[in-house]
């Protein structure tokens, strides 16, 4: 989604943001879903066709960070 040298947040947050989610928080999904969901969509629309709608890769990314948090 970005170079290697820009994060979205910083790894201790990821850790912080990855232990709310595995302890339950209820919470913990809005905020991955507010840091990662609008770079995420972004990320797809520009890495993909123009055959591929923008509604198919907001769903894309949408499935993808439910299917996260469920594994």
């Amino acid at each position: 989604m970005s170079s290697s040298s820009e994060f979205l947040i910083s790894q201790e947050d990821e850790l912080a943001l990855h232990r709310r989610l595995v302890d339950g928080d209820v919470t913990a999904f809005a905020d991955l879903a507010n840091t990662f969901l609008g770079p995420l969509i972004n990320w797809l629309i520009a890495k993909n066709s123009t055959g591929i709608s923008e509604d198919f890769c907001i769903e894309a990314a949408e499935d993808a960070l439910i299917a996260l948090v469920k594994n």
